[in-house]
C-alpha cells in the first residue's frame, strides 16, 4: 500500500477523533490460508475454579458445577464461570495488576498450553477490567476462542472461553484486504466508541464465530481476520472481504 493511502487514512481517522500510530499500520500483505479448528476435550481443569466443594449435574452435553455463589457451565465447545459474590477483593486494581492476576490464574490452572497467545486488557466504565487471552497457531492469534477474565475491585466475577483448538491450515491461500480500508469502515461502525479513541494495536490473525461455541461442533473454519484494539473494546473484521464481525465486550 502506498504512503499516500496511509497518510490519507490517517487524516480521515483524525477528523473523526480516532488516532493511531502510523508505525503499527502494516505496509505489505500476503495471502493467508483458512485454519481448521476441532473440538478439544480438555475441560476437567476448569473444576479448579470451584474450589474443593461443589455439586455437579449433567444434562446432555452440558455439565454444571454449583457452589454457593459460583456456577461453572461446561458445554461441548465452551465454558463459563460466574461468581456473583466474590470474596477476595483487591486493594488496588489497574491495567497492569489485572494483567498480572490473569497471568497467574492461567499458570496456576495449567491453561497456557491452550491460551498461549497475546493478552489484551480493556477498562470498563465501572472500574472493572477485562483481560482477553487468545489461542495461538503458526504465529497467528486465534480470535473468538479466547479466554476472557472479568475482574472487579471485589474480585474475579467471570471467566469464560472457547474450547475449539487449531487443527491444520488449508493448502489454498486467500487474498487479504488491506487494513486501511478496514480502518475507514471502523469510523462508520455503530459499535465504535463515541468518545475520542486511540487505536492501540492492529493484528492479523484468525477468527472463529461465536455461534460455534454454543453447539456440538466437531470441526469449524477460522477465517483470516483483522483485530483492532482500543481501550474501550476490541473489533474484528473479516480480512478477506472487510466485513465487520463483532466487538468484544459487546
Amino acid at each position: 500500500v502506498s504512503n499516500a493511502t496511509i497518510e490519507n487514512t490517517l487524516e480521515i481517522l483524525k477528523k473523526n477523533d480516532v488516532t493511531i500510530d502510523r508505525t503499527i499500520i502494516p505496509v505489505k500483505m500476503a495471502g493467508m490460508p483458512i485454519l481448521s479448528m476441532q473440538k478439544n476435550a480438555q475441560n476437567k481443569v476448569f473444576e479448579n475454579f470451584m474450589g474443593i466443594s461443589w455439586h455437579k449435574t449433567q444434562e446432555g452435553n452440558v455439565t454444571k458445577y454449583v457452589s454457593d455463589d459460583k456456577v461453572l457451565t461446561v458445554r461441548e465447545n465452551d465454558f463459563n464461570y460466574i461468581d456473583t459474590n466474590p470474596t477476595a477483593p483487591y486493594q488496588t486494581l489497574d491495567e497492569n495488576i489485572a494483567l498480572s492476576i490473569a497471568t497467574n490464574l492461567i499458570d496456576k490452572n495449567a491453561l497456557a498450553n491452550l491460551f498461549g497467545g497475546e493478552k489484551r486488557v480493556l477498562a470498563l466504565p465501572n472500574g472493572s477490567y477485562v483481560v482477553i487471552v487468545h489461542q495461538l497457531h503458526a504465529g497467528k492469534n486465534i480470535f473468538g476462542q479466547d479466554l476472557t477474565i472479568t475482574l472487579t475491585p471485589q474480585g474475579i466475577t467471570e471467566i469464560k472461553g472457547g474450547l475449539l483448538t487449531a487443527s491444520h491450515l488449508s493448502s489454498e491461500k486467500y487474498p487479504v484486504r488491506h487494513v486501511t480500508g478496514v480502518l475507514i469502515d471502523f469510523i462508520h461502525s455503530a459499535d465504535r466508541p463515541k468518545q475520542p479513541t486511540a487505536i492501540r494495536t492492529i493484528t492479523l490473525g484468525y477468527y472463529v464465530g461465536a455461534n460455534y461455541t454454543t453447539e456440538d461442533v466437531k470441526v469449524a473454519a477460522a477465517v483470516p481476520a483483522w483485530e483492532i484494539v482500543t481501550l474501550y473494546g476490541v473489533y474484528f473484521y473479516d480480512a478477506t472481504n472487510g466485513a465487520y464481525l463483532t466487538k468484544v465486550p459487546k
